[in-house]
């Protein structure tokens, strides 16, 4: 579940699928989720990992948690 800040506003919000691949070792990252635009960023968030990306004005970042076992 994303945290919106107090003046942010879902505007868009579907169920979707996600492919990102890594350019520095050969891999990819597929994930099923939502991705949710906002009036701040683009969001995408999958059920089982969380939020892989999201896109802010002027930034980017990719986020992966790790499975303890």
């Amino acid at each position: 579940m994303i945290v919106l800040y107090p003046t942010e506003k879902i505007l868009f919000k579907q169920e979707a699928k996600i492919i990102l691949r890594v350019k520095l070792g050969k891999g990819k990252i597929e994930g099923k989720g939502i991705l949710y635009i906002t009036n701040m960023r683009i969001v995408f968030e999958d059920y089982k990992q969380g939020i892989l990306t999201q896109f802010a004005i002027n930034e980017m970042h990719g986020y992966r948690r790790k499975r303890v076992f």
